[in-house]
């Protein structure tokens, strides 16, 4: 089974644990480990890489279309964001700078981010590190050739959509292995659900009508009143019969949120566990 996260492939092996359906740790995993499995070649570049090689190429020349917001916050990350959606795409470096002029009329700085792509490609090179999607296109090839090592079922659950390199995969899985994959139905995902179709999936729609929650807006006086207030609304649902496994709370960031509401539980007797790793730093030597 693939997932897109690690915190959805524990739930799911708990899930399956408390239905006394015994499976493997490592049958259910993420599609990043899944890719890593099977991909030859360059490991897949870190995030910080990438970003120091974008981050250099905009202080050291920056094409003349990307000067006035070279250093300004939030630039590096917005090219970040696009060279992998490039990628993801099925483009290349070279591939987007050979498209890039004909973009220029309508998308007047597709060629600076061309410039930028190929820096990075080139810079990535050098280091022998590859981008997300040159790995996923990497594991689909070494599937097609060798297959999957005995698998006969592949589940892919918790996926809004796919990219053309993720289906790539997903279409050299299904040549070894009988493939059924979840998705939702929204606008986003219909060139997706095209492309399963296209390669021999039968389709099948659940047609229960999703349930949606009520919304509520609480307002409190300061934050100790808020953690009060969540972990008091907590014990209700849990008194109705609720079990506390089935109930989550989403925070904006971890400071100053996740501490106060450490302690609040605790103070209250709720079970928690909190999705956030303590700093090595932080703790006592």
């Amino acid at each position: 089974m693939l997932v897109p996260t690690a915190t959805m492939a524990e739930h799911v092996r708990h899930e399956l644990a408390r239905e006394e359906l015994l499976v493997r740790p490592r049958s259910v995993v993420t599609l990043h480990r899944f890719v890593e499995e099977h991909a030859a070649g360059f490991r897949q570049a870190p995030r910080p890489v990438v970003r120091r090689l974008i981050r250099q190429a905009l202080e050291d020349d920056p094409p003349e279309a990307l000067e006035a917001v070279a250093r300004m916050p939030g630039t590096v990350g917005a090219l970040e964001e696009l060279i992998e959606e490039l990628s993801l795409a099925g483009l290349a470096a070279h591939e987007f700078a050979r498209l890039a002029p004909r973009l220029a009329p309508e998308a007047p700085l597709a060629e600076a981010v061309a410039e930028i792509y190929s820096r990075v490609a080139l810079g990535l090179l050098e280091r022998n590190l590859s981008l997300r999607a040159e790995r996923i296109r990497s594991a689909a090839v070494r599937i097609r050739e060798k297959g999957l090592e005995g698998v006969r079922t592949v589940l892919v659950d918790g996926f809004f959509t796919f990219h053309r390199a993720e289906l790539e995969l997903l279409r050299a899985v299904a040549a070894h292995a009988d493939l059924c994959v979840a998705l939702p139905s929204w606008g986003g995902s219909e060139p997706a659900r095209e492309a399963l179709l296209e390669m021999g999936l039968e389709e099948r729609r659940l047609l229960e009508v999703r349930r949606y929650p009520q919304a509520q807006i609480v307002r409190a006086d300061t934050m100790e009143a808020e953690a009060a207030e969540i972990a008091r609304r907590i014990l209700d649902e849990a008194g109705r019969g609720r079990s506390f496994r089935e109930m989550g709370v989403v925070v904006r960031s971890r400071a100053p949120y996740v501490s106060l509401l450490r302690e609040t539980f605790q103070r209250f007797g709720i079970p928690a566990r909190f999705y956030f790793g303590v700093p090595l730093a932080s703790l006592p030597a």
